[in-house]
């Protein structure tokens, strides 16, 4: 169940083209690695790390899993002048806009690639401390 929802949300960011416009598919993985240790020419690059698996239960109903991933958004440019963390901004929001719920109230589905997706907590980011390079941390909460 895990894999299957982390392969639907890969494929989901990987056809995005406001996610697309930033982010090369093929820096849009799924094994966690320290942003220094990426290459250059291989960011920005966005992340998929599994991190919770939540049982909802009512009595009566089968149980619900809500699986909780992370994205991890790295970004890096030639000079601590910003520009990464500008960089790393305009890929969160990107995903922020692939993610959001449709019109009037409808659930975001990955184009029907699961039940429900959601943003579930702040993104944090590295606030400039990095320097040269920008890092985010994006949290989710996907409904198999």
């Amino acid at each position: 169940m895990r894999n299957e929802t982390l392969d639907a949300l890969l494929g989901y960011l990987r056809q995005d083209a406001g996610v697309l416009a930033l982010v090369k598919p093929t820096s849009i993985i799924d094994k966690l690695q320290l942003w220094t240790n990426v290459p250059a020419d291989q960011k920005p690059m966005i992340i998929a790390v599994a991190t919770t698996s939540t049982p909802k239960t009512d009595w009566g109903k089968p149980v619900v899993w809500h699986l909780g991933f992370m994205l991890y958004v790295y970004t890096q440019t030639n000079a601590a002048d910003g520009s990464a963390q500008r960089l790393r901004d305009q890929v969160v929001d990107a995903l922020g806009e692939a993610l959001k719920p449709g019109p009037f109230g409808a659930v975001q589905t990955l184009s029907s690639r699961v039940s429900a997706c959601l943003l579930s907590g702040p993104v944090l980011t590295d606030e400039g401390a990095t320097k040269a390079h920008g890092v985010a941390w994006f949290p989710i909460t996907i409904r198999p």
